[in-house]
């Protein structure tokens, strides 16, 4: 028969984010500047201002579900299940950002060009009538060049190294202050009460005689003030062939991205757990042996710390082939197929993933 299982309207949500952003870019150009070839450089100045929040509550203040089974009588009935309270966020929190550049296009003759550049930010961040929780600045150098091999350019070798910081995310400190993270409390409720699936009545005010609770879920987490800003490495080459004669309108060309992402930002649990206990099962499919940790701490007695953490590990490659053909005779061309792999065993680097939560995720986190 199977088991059917019944909710109300789980959440409602109120979103509002609203940004302001300055900015500022001047170029300037050079000739023979120490007299080695012509610079383009171009400087700029940002000042950014954003507020975000971000209201998520259960309707009523409650939750309920159901499930429908078998009444011992060979019919379906309605039987009420859980209910819960507290639990979703109030976030509201207040960012600034301040970013200045320079890059370089320096022309040294007419095969290379080298593309240097460095980027400064600041970071802060803070809930309503708070100090700043977030407060970190950045540096991120990068260069680049274009070099001909061949006299005509028609052979281009391009390659890239850049350091890139994440964007700030509200997810960094969101699970600093309780009261944006209330608890959330799930309750047994009334066993045995029953209301016909068909026709359901309203279902009645959970019953102080009837419920127990269940568990107790808090996702609160202190920011470690040393943490460092998360950040990309990015390393890319490309080598580029322009066709001659009859096929000039055309061109072939590979590419390879490798990027390294470092300081990522995880929820790491130190509270000291005791009674906790290592056992294995073993996979019924491969026959494998798991690793399982059984803890011995309540759900919601652990003390969470968004941190760094060396052991985070996350990467990504890729690699292109593309064919171009330009606007020429009323038609164009391009295609391009990708090769790409991400690995690692975390998904994001803002301090949400579960992997050091618990000493189960871990060892099954990677692929």
């Amino acid at each position: 028969k199977g088991i059917e299982y019944y909710g109300n309207t789980t959440w409602m949500d109120r979103n509002y984010r609203g940004r302001t952003t300055l900015s500022a870019t001047f170029d300037w150009f050079k000739t023979d500047l120490m007299g080695t070839g012509n610079h383009a450089f171009r400087f700029g100045l940002e000042r950014e201002q954003s507020t975000d929040e971000e209201r998520r509550s259960t309707p009523g203040g409650i939750q309920y579900s159901a499930y429908t089974d078998d009444d011992g009588h060979g019919d379906k009935a309605l039987f009420t299940d859980e209910y819960m309270i507290g639990g979703g966020w109030n976030i509201q929190q207040r960012i600034n950002r301040l970013a200045a550049f320079v890059q370089d296009e320096w022309k040294l003759n007419d095969r290379l060009t080298l593309r240097p550049g460095l980027r400064f930010e600041q970071f802060q961040a803070r809930y309503y009538g708070a100090s700043n929780l977030w407060d970190k600045k950045t540096l991120a150098p990068r260069f680049g060049f274009n070099l001909a091999l061949t006299r005509d350019a028609s052979t281009m070798l391009k390659g890239h190294w850049g350091r890139y910081f994440a964007a700030y995310s509200t997810y960094f400190i969101d699970r600093a202050n309780e009261t944006a993270k209330p608890k959330a409390t799930y309750y047994d409720w009334q066993y045995g009460t029953q209301t016909d699936p068909l026709n359901p009545a309203p279902c009645p005010a959970p019953d102080p005689a009837h419920y127990t609770v269940n568990r107790v879920v808090g996702d609160v987490a202190r920011v470690d003030p040393d943490a460092k800003h998360p950040y990309t490495d990015e390393l890319t080459f490309s080598l580029e062939q322009r066709f001659k004669g009859a096929l000039s309108a055309w061109t072939v060309s590979g590419s390879w991205v490798y990027r390294q992402f470092k300081d990522l930002l995880v929820r790491r649990d130190l509270t000291p757990d005791p009674t906790g206990t290592w056992t294995t099962a073993t996979n019924p499919i491969t026959g494998a042996t798991i690793p399982i940790y059984e803890s011995g701490l309540p759900a919601d007695g652990h003390d969470y710390l968004v941190t760094n953490d060396d052991r985070a590990k996350r990467r990504y490659w890729s690699a292109s082939l593309a064919l171009d053909r330009r606007m020429a005779d009323h038609w164009s061309f391009n295609g391009t197929y990708t090769r790409a792999r991400s690995s690692g065993n975390v998904t994001r680097g803002d301090g949400y993933d579960d992997t050091f939560t618990h000493p189960n995720h871990l060892p099954h986190a990677g692929g």
